[in-house]
């Protein structure tokens, strides 16, 4: 009798059965993409909709969404905004809405890089970079979250940058890096405060990405590959993903 009752307390409160919510299917998912016109945007774009999801792709530039996803289709809304401006914001919200009524997911993929050292760097360098890597995310969450808050669920992933778990920065990169690690700070603290709400906010972080061209390409991340880890992370809905840093085997920093 005895070892039955252990048997039953471990089954039940040690080692209880958990079922993982794990779709293969996105077809009642509306994720809404920024940056969408190249690089893990694009990449992200493409993979969710080959899951059958509804996908937002938005960019500055209309031309490269078209050149990018030059097949219309009613799961597909192209966009072109400049969401370092709140009005653009509020315009790239209301369409999604109006085409598929709710927003499930929001992919903060928008971000620029730098390459001065420090003392080269002008004011109006400091702004553009802060403006597109964290104004941009502010206001795309800020007026994301009500929206989620009333469904009591949703899932915001801010694209990062493993160069703020780098212990080695290369030179000429204090204002990407700035950008990034307010970015993970940012993200850490609006999952702790939306989680009441039943909406998660990761940070993904991945290393040097392949979007350029390199003799040494293949030892760097695929966008593809970002991109399924960003649908592995939809799917696993269960799963509070805070941080995230990924990066190619063949990567040493």
């Amino acid at each position: 009798m005895l070892k039955k009752i252990k048997q039953y307390i471990s089954k039940e409160f040690i080692f209880p059965k958990v079922e993982i919510k794990n779709s293969d299917n996105l077809s009642n998912t509306v994720v809404l993409v920024t940056g969408a016109s190249r690089g893990i945007g694009m990449a992200t774009v493409e993979t969710i909709f080959k899951n059958g999801g509804n996908v937002v792709a938005v960019s500055r530039n209309i031309n490269k969404l078209r050149e990018a996803f030059p097949e219309e289709h009613p799961n597909i809304l192209l966009l072109s905004a400049d969401i370092t401006d709140e009005l653009d914001v509020k315009k790239v919200i209301e369409t999604t809405l109006i085409k598929f009524g709710k927003i499930d997911v929001l992919i903060n993929n928008t971000g620029i890089n730098t390459d001065k050292p420090l003392e080269e760097a002008s004011i109006a360098d400091f702004e553009n970079i802060t403006d597109t890597n964290i104004r941009s995310i502010f206001l795309m969450c800020k007026h994301v979250v009500p929206i989620m808050k009333k469904g009591m669920d949703g899932f915001i992933v801010n694209i990062g940058s493993k160069i703020s778990h780098n212990t080695n920065i290369s030179p000429n990169k204090v204002l990407y890096a700035t950008t990034k690690y307010a970015l993970e700070g940012f993200s850490y603290a609006l999952n702790k405060e939306l989680k009441p709400f039943g909406i998660r906010v990761s940070c993904l972080m991945p290393g040097t990405v392949n979007t350029f061209v390199s003799l040494h390409a293949k030892k760097y991340l695929s966008s593809y590959h970002v991109a399924e880890v960003i649908s592995t992370m939809i799917r696993l809905s269960d799963i509070d993903f805070e941080s995230v840093v990924i990066k190619s085997k063949y990567q040493n920093i």
